[in-house]
């Protein structure tokens, strides 16, 4: 019973992970969004942990805006680093 239940579990992961996949912008929807985005937003668009995006913004990989605390990211500019990434490969 107890591997049933972890199956199932296994399951609804995969299927929501697979939703929220199809529910992420497009370069273009990127580029036409006129709010700036948060770390956490950054780090969902590109499918990797929110320490990586503060760590590429660190490191002046990925452009960003400082406003006071936080960090902010141009979503034309999140989109741009993405079509450099997938240039590169």
């Amino acid at each position: 019973m107890r591997n049933e239940s972890r199956r199932k579990a296994t399951a609804t992961r995969k299927r929501n992970s697979v939703q929220k996949l199809a529910e992420l912008p497009t370069r273009q929807e990127l580029r036409s969004m006129r709010s700036l985005l948060s770390v956490r937003q950054v780090a969902t668009i590109m499918s990797i942990c929110p320490t990586t995006v503060r760590r590429f913004s660190a490191s002046a990989t990925l452009p960003h805006i400082r406003i006071g605390n936080r960090i902010r990211f141009d979503p034309a500019a999140v989109a741009d680093f993405l079509e450099g990434l997938v240039s590169r490969v």
